[in-house]
């Protein structure tokens, strides 16, 4: 399974190969804290900004962790979906638009 983890607490990447390599590497996310409260409502309409061009992924990381409360999300490429989680275990499952 190809995946990899964005994580705002730590501002890393981790990247996941099917076959077993994995990669952890630093990255300068600009961002305030993670907001403690988690929206999944607030997720989906980041993504419906990002995904229409509206916004970049400098833009998702801010909203994402100030305004919806994400403190990491896992991207699963086979499985087509992104799971979101908050810093009390919180998480929202959305999938690859057109994948469903």
């Amino acid at each position: 399974m190809e995946s990899y983890h964005v994580d705002f607490l730590r501002n890393e990447f981790r990247y996941y190969r099917s076959n077993g390599e994995s990669l952890v590497t630093s990255v300068p996310l600009v961002h305030d804290r993670v907001a403690p409260a988690f929206s999944a409502e607030k997720l989906d309409a980041i993504n419906r900004k990002v995904q229409s061009g509206e916004w970049s992924f400098a833009d998702f990381v801010r909203e994402s962790t100030a305004a919806a409360g994400c403190a990491y999300y896992m991207v699963y490429l086979n499985g087509k979906k992104v799971r979101y989680f908050g810093r009390d275990g919180d998480e929202h499952v959305q999938y690859f638009p057109g994948s469903r």
